[in-house]
């Protein structure tokens, strides 16, 4: 009797001790609109400092495209970020 209660009680002490897959911790309020920027379609990163597009945008005039228009998308930095604490 007691080799079974024995041996129950490492099959729970080995199945709790399993390791499992690291969780990214969700950010709250990571990209905020800059007021008179804010307007255009464009935020900042508060984790990485960078500004983003807030939609996927471009300017209509080629003469006027070459700045904010080339920013990334808010979403793919965000996806970037995501995906490079679960490869951690």
């Amino acid at each position: 009797m007691k080799t079974v209660l024995s041996g129950a009680a490492l099959t729970l002490l080995l199945v709790g001790c399993e390791s499992s897959k690291p969780v990214a911790a969700p950010i709250e309020r990571r990209f905020e609109g800059v007021s008179g920027v804010g307007e255009q379609g464009v935020a900042l990163d508060t984790v990485t400092g960078q500004w983003c597009k807030t939609w996927d945008w471009s300017y209509k005039n080629d003469a006027m495209s070459g700045g904010l228009d080339t920013l990334p998308t808010c979403v793919s930095i965000y996806n970037d970020a995501r995906v490079a604490a679960l490869t951690k």
